[in-house]
């Protein structure tokens, strides 16, 4: 993947990046060596955004809520 040049841009990449492995899948099969692989940005960059691994998942959890319909949740 290309590396985003924007910061919202890049932090966004990061969230979809942990949402599409949370899609049916376990929390801890998640790691930031994966996620800095696929969307390009350093690990430094990454806990910039979220502090911690576990902050990161908590925010995917979040936006994928916000994201299903309201009979779903």
């Amino acid at each position: 993947m290309e590396q985003p040049e924007r910061s919202e841009d890049s932090r966004q990449a990061v969230l979809d990046a942990v949402c599409r492995r949370l899609w049916g899948h376990d929390e801890s099969k998640i790691r930031i060596a994966d996620i800095c692989h696929e969307t390009g940005l350093s690990s430094s960059v990454i806990y910039n955004y979220f502090r911690s691994r576990q902050g990161l998942i908590d925010a995917a959890y979040l936006t994928l809520h916000r994201g299903l319909p309201a009979g779903l949740v």
